[in-house]
């Protein structure tokens, strides 16, 4: 088995992961036992005093933290005490978002005040400290938003209540309450222009900034899609020409059944365009799972990271394609799941230096196909 992991190119990744996972529970042991609850130990929260939660973390997993912070809310108001939900975000431009997720605090109101720490360098959410905070509040319940995957519930929301030690009163267990809908002129025009051409829509969103991947096939894949019938939204920033590509990159641009999103838009702005535009999306590990999760639309999800708790992303909507055969085994024992989740054998995709998983252009558009 270690064997298998090393080949794969996975033993560094993990042992650097459990390297920081011990020194965290030395400091526990050593140094923060009255303060801080050893990693991954589920909270306990003092619902008669403030709850303060950094993040960390990227916006996806900001909004699947949504049901919980509407939770802890409704007991917070529910105590009969002046407690108050407090965030902080780190203070930098990086990877976890920060400035997104400072936004998106603010519009979501649940939250009393939203401050700001210092960010751990380097930004990886499990070098995380939380002196600062506790040098700034008065509470001890003080928590990072963090969590271990847990092998006993069945999705990402599910697994962040048990982190809280709470559960979610929801009767969806899929629910994320993210009702705000934002529109603009740019968002209105690309709506216009796409419904015009009367063709079924392929939204396609290919890379993910907390991982730093893009997928490199696009202009092949968008040409194909389009060549059988589509039109292509791509949310995807970066389609850059290379030697080998210039004709076809020019035939795309070109093709008036090609559009891009403009740059900087919303989370808003973009659940306004999913509601409108009703596409068939096509999205690796990102927002855009959690975004189809709120809007109920139809997704072709490409793992792209080959971890065991890919399982956990997976919504009622959602076609599920992985190369880890745990996640997969554990989708087919479900009966939401069982039918909409496929295996992808190495004949269908490459891997990169970083282990990360590229699927051909042409097997994504026979999954388009066969599914949207």
């Amino acid at each position: 088995m270690l064997k298998r992991i090393l080949r794969r190119g996975l033993g560094f990744i993990y042992s650097v992961e459990y390297f920081l996972d011990l020194i965290m529970y030395i400091k526990y042991v050593m140094i923060r036992r009255d303060r801080l609850s050893k990693f991954y130990k589920p909270y306990k929260i003092n619902f008669t005093e403030d709850v303060v939660i950094a993040f960390y973390c990227g916006v996806g997993d900001f909004i699947y933290g949504i049901p919980l912070y509407c939770e802890i809310k409704k007991q917070l108001n529910s105590s009969g005490s002046d407690a108050k939900l407090i965030a902080y975000v780190g203070g930098a431009k990086n990877r976890m978002n920060s400035p997104l997720i400072a936004s998106l605090i603010k519009e979501l109101g649940l939250f009393d005040e939203v401050k700001v720490f210092t960010p751990p360098v380097p930004a990886y959410w499990k070098t995380l400290k939380l002196e600062e905070l506790y040098s700034k509040e008065t509470t001890d319940n003080i928590f990072s938003f963090a969590y271990k995957t847990n092998n006993k519930v069945p999705n990402r929301i599910s697994s962040i209540f048990s982190q809280y030690s709470l559960k979610n009163s929801s009767n969806d267990p899929y629910g994320i309450p993210l009702v705000k809908r934002d529109s603009c002129a740019a968002i209105s025009d690309l709506i216009d222009a796409v419904l015009s051409t009367n063709k079924k829509v392929v939204l396609l969103h290919l890379d993910a900034r907390s991982g730093n991947y893009n997928y490199d096939e696009i202009v092949n894949l968008s040409l194909a899609l389009i060549k059988i019938g589509y039109t292509v939204l791509s949310y995807t920033p970066k389609i850059e020409c290379v030697d080998d590509n210039y004709l076809e990159f020019e035939r795309l641009l070109a093709s008036p059944y090609f559009f891009t999103a403009p740059a900087q838009l919303s989370i808003f702005n973009t659940l306004y365009l999913l509601d409108e535009l009703s596409p068939f999306v096509v999205a690796v590990n990102s927002v855009f799972w959690p975004l189809t999760q709120i809007t109920k639309t139809k997704t072709l999800a490409l793992h792209y990271i080959d971890s065991g708790d890919g399982y956990q992303f997976f919504h009622p909507e959602m076609i599920f394609v992985t190369t880890n055969k745990y996640s997969y085994k554990k989708l087919k024992k479900n009966k939401i799941s069982e039918k909409s989740v496929i295996y992808a054998y190495p004949e269908y995709y490459d891997v990169d230096s970083r282990n990360y998983r590229n699927y051909h252009s042409d097997y994504i558009v026979h999954l388009v196909a066969l599914y949207s």
